[in-house]
C-alpha cells in the first residue's frame, strides 16, 4: 500500500470525508481529492503534519513502517506497541554503553526510561 492509499485509509478509518479534510486544509473537496490521489502533488510536510494531528495516527503507519492501523491509532494507544519496542531497544542499547559505575549518576539515570 502506498502513502496515498494510506492517506485515504486513515481518513476513512476516522470516518472523515474528503470535504472534512478539505476544510482542515482550507481548499476545495475536489482539490483535496486530487492531493489524496497524488495527482495534485500530494501533501507537503506541513500538510502531512496537519493531517496527522487531525487524524491522530502514528506517522509510522502513514509511511509504511507499520501496517496495523488499530495499533497506530494514537487515541486508543497513546504510545503504540512499536514505539514501546523502539524505546525498549534504545534503553537496552543505552544500558550496554554506560558502565555500571556511571548508572548510579542521577543525571544519567534521568535519561534512562
Amino acid at each position: 500500500m502506498n502513502v496515498f492509499e494510506r492517506l485515504k485509509k486513515i481518513r476513512k478509518y476516522r470516518e472523515l470525508t474528503q470535504e472534512d479534510m478539505a476544510k482542515v486544509f482550507k481548499i476545495s473537496g475536489a482539490s483535496y481529492g486530487r492531493k489524496e490521489k497524488g495527482s495534485e502533488g500530494g501533501l507537503g510536510p506541513a500538510e502531512i503534519k496537519l493531517f496527522l494531528e487531525k487524524t491522530q495516527i502514528d506517522p509510522r503507519y502513514l509511511f509504511g513502517l507499520t501496517d496495523d492501523i488499530e495499533e497506530a491509532d494514537l487515541v486508543k494507544n497513546p504510545v503504540s506497541r512499536s514505539l514501546r519496542e523502539e524505546i525498549q531497544g534504545l534503553k537496552e542499547a543505552f544500558n550496554k554503553k554506560i558502565p555500571d559505575t556511571e548508572k548510579d549518576d542521577p543525571l544519567i539515570s534521568a535519561f534512562i526510561l
